[in-house]
């Protein structure tokens, strides 16, 4: 749980990168953002997705894309809890904790969606035929791995069980599934050969299951599946960046295939590829911005720094920062919540061990050069003129599909508004000056840049 903080001891817990859940979503969301990461009062992805679940002839399948940390999780909370809220069974997979991410296969997805359903029916506490049961476990029939498990779960010798014991039973069976697809890489691949052999038999037990969920719920069961955007950090990390379109580009049809709404999300710097073209036959994009807090003409824009204050301010006193501080720091991350978090726990730290009640701008300043030396240790000196190219004002136009694709991954590039323009992360902005790459804009520093004050 998230406590405001009242001391700059508090801040290190209330500023943790965690998304808001439960109760914390009540104290400390913040509803108004998005008219200053989309540009416009009615413009928003998570009411696009809201709005067309509801229409159960569309089968809506979405991919959600947003740079990570920009409050992308703590929104689909809040989307979770509206469909809740409106009698939607739902569903979230936590896909970082459910999936081995440095090798994704699609057959993983089409498991976890048996899985989900099976926990929305066993929650709704809906009926479901034996016989169907039955199918489900049967379909792993003869498979090496659980095939001594099988007559375990059989459910036609279970007499008088109750719905909940029934589903109780299919879980154990899914979570031996999914347990034995983490062993080894000869495993998921008997796992995945199994799908793909028996895609239609899969496809079919598991929507007369949401058929079922649906009769009994009165409304579509939903599945959001979370994290997927994680893959692209660690394609990049392995100096490829295969895994994150296998996953999808596998079988986009079998993905798409169910009658139900299913929420993806999905690595944002792969959709400036020319082959994400092919998905959007199949899924429906919604792109969720940064918060914008300067226009595209470089100029300071009030209103994203007076939504992230008040981000702010929700989770810790006013006076727990310095003159300037505040928007300082908001400043130099440039919208990207992550980094500020990061940024306000670490001064907050300095803080603290100074034996001070507020964070200076020394502190300030000593803890985004750590987030600087980070985000830059991913930059190479090939790419100083494609970055260039972005500070001098091309912040629209591609000139190099293969550098952006890298400097979106390392956060050094973040990119703003419903119209997708990019700019240079402030601290790669000031990186550069430092180098003597480009030239200071002396109209836009509000405060010294990092690097140039010392404790």
């Amino acid at each position: 749980m998230v406590e405001k903080a009242t001391n700059v001891a508090g801040m290190i817990n209330a500023f943790s990168p965690r998304e808001l859940s439960g109760d914390d979503l009540n104290r400390y969301y913040y509803d108004k953002t998005m008219p200053v990461r989309t540009g416009s009062p009615v413009r928003s992805p998570i009411n696009d997705i809201f709005e067309a679940c509801h229409d159960p002839s569309l089968h809506n399948k979405f991919l959600l894309l947003g740079h990570r940390g920009c409050g992308k999780s703590t929104e689909l909370n809040v989307l979770s809890r509206r469909f809740q809220e409106n009698g939607f069974p739902v569903h979230t997979v936590q896909c970082a904790r459910e999936l081995d991410m440095t090798r994704p296969l699609y057959s993983d997805l089409m498991i976890l969606m048996g899985d989900a359903l099976i926990k929305i029916a066993k929650e709704i506490n809906c009926e479901i035929d034996k016989n169907l049961l039955n199918d489900l476990v049967h379909y792993w029939d003869n498979i090496e791995e659980i095939k001594d498990k099988i007559e375990k779960y059989d459910l036609s010798a279970s007499g008088g069980a109750g719905v909940s014991g029934l589903l109780e039973n299919i879980l154990g069976l899914f979570l031996n599934v999914k347990g034995s697809v983490k062993l080894s890489e000869g495993v998921r691949k008997t796992y995945e050969k199994r799908i793909d052999d028996r895609i239609g038999e899969w496809i079919s037990i598991l929507t007369q299951i949401a058929d079922l969920i649906s009769e009994t719920a009165g409304k579509q069961p939903i599945i959001i599946f979370e994290e997927l955007d994680k893959l692209a950090d660690i394609d990049a990390e392995q100096e490829k960046k295969d895994k994150s379109w296998d996953l999808f580009f596998e079988r986009p049809s079998a993905l798409a295939s169910f009658n139900f709404p299913v929420i993806f999300t999905f690595p944002i710097a792969l959709s400036y590829e020319p082959r994400f073209h092919a998905l959007q036959g199949y899924f429906q994009e919604e792109f969720f911005p940064m918060i914008k807090v300067t226009s595209i003409e470089n100029k300071k824009f009030e209103n994203g720094y007076k939504a992230i204050r008040t981000i702010i301010e929700k989770r810790a006193d006013e006076n727990l920062f310095d003159e300037n501080v505040e928007d300082y720091m908001i400043e130099k991350t440039g919208g990207a919540l992550r980094d500020l978090f990061g940024a306000i726990r670490q001064s907050a730290t300095y803080a603290r061990r100074r034996g001070a009640n507020s964070i200076s701008m020394d502190d300030a300043v000593l803890a985004l050069e750590e987030i600087q030396s980070e985000i830059t240790r991913r930059i190479e000196e090939k790419d100083y003129v494609f970055l260039k190219d972005i500070y001098n004002g091309n912040r629209r136009g591609i000139s190099d599909r293969k550098a952006l694709l890298g400097m979106l991954l390392a956060g050094a590039v973040l990119e703003y508004n419903g119209t997708r323009w990019c700019n240079l992360h402030p601290l790669v902005a000031d990186y550069l000056v430092d180098l003597g790459v480009v030239e200071k804009r002396e109209e836009n520093s509000q405060e010294p840049t990092v690097g140039e004050t010392n404790q």
